[in-house]
């Protein structure tokens, strides 16, 4: 759009904003653990150097969000000397109490277990057939008063409707689905599936294995009981 109105071309700017400075993700203390800042206005600035124990970044050539913009890759440099020693949920809380935008980045574990999330009903208990119950986001994340968007069933199998769709709505014949499930235009098991013995091979190797291959990123035992679906009978194991 800007290049139809402009001719200009739009550069690449990252995690930053056009109106405000700074903005940006920043790293924290630990592995892989980031939070992001916003900085609205001149009042969110000060607001945000006195909360991080730098009251002298506050003026001079940051003072306004022109300086601020203009020395963008200063300030990154100045903030991440911060963020990096501080656990990102701990900034998060002191940013936010300070009246500064701020919020950790969440890995998905962090998601499923954040108090916020779980309080504010973010996640539907479905259960899955083959699978049980686990949590899925709902389907929008706003909540409404004469309005609630609950997940209405589990995720259909592969070909699970193509009997209610194919005969029920189109009227094929049983011959006809037949006719399609020999010429693999429908069917219920994807092409290529990992054949049911050596799944289980693989199901039967330690964790640890996973982990050096880079599938998984680690496995908590308790997993079950942290999510509160402990004890659900209908779950494969």
């Amino acid at each position: 759009m800007e290049y139809a109105l402009t001719g200009r071309m739009p550069e690449r700017i990252g995690n930053r904003s056009e109106w405000y400075a700074p903005q940006g993700v920043y790293r924290c203390r630990g592995e892989d653990n980031w939070i992001a800042i916003t900085v609205r206005n001149d009042a969110e600035w000060e607001a945000f150097c006195h909360a991080a124990g730098h009251p002298e970044w506050e003026n001079g050539r940051f003072g306004d969000v022109l300086g601020r913009f203009r020395n963008h890759d200063e300030i990154d440099e100045l903030i991440t000397s911060w963020t990096r020693e501080q656990d990102q949920m701990e900034a998060m809380h002191l940013l936010q109490k300070a009246g500064v935008i701020a919020a950790a980045v969440l890995n998905p574990k962090q998601v499923l277990l954040d108090p916020h999330l779980r309080a504010r009903g973010a996640f539907d208990m479905i259960d899955q057939p083959d699978v049980g119950i686990r949590p899925v986001a709902r389907q929008l994340g706003a909540k409404f008063s004469a309005y609630e968007p609950d997940s209405a069933r589990p995720a259909p199998k592969l070909g699970e409707h193509n009997r209610d769709v194919l005969q029920g709505m189109l009227g094929m014949s049983d011959e006809e689905l037949a006719r399609l499930e020999e010429q693999k235009v429908i069917g219920d098991t994807p092409e290529g599936a990992v054949p049911l013995d050596v799944m289980r091979m693989f199901v039967q190797w330690p964790t640890t294995t996973f982990q050096q291959m880079g599938t998984i990123a680690g496995l908590d035992a308790d997993y079950k009981q942290q999510l509160g679906i402990a004890g659900n009978e209908k779950e494969s194991e």
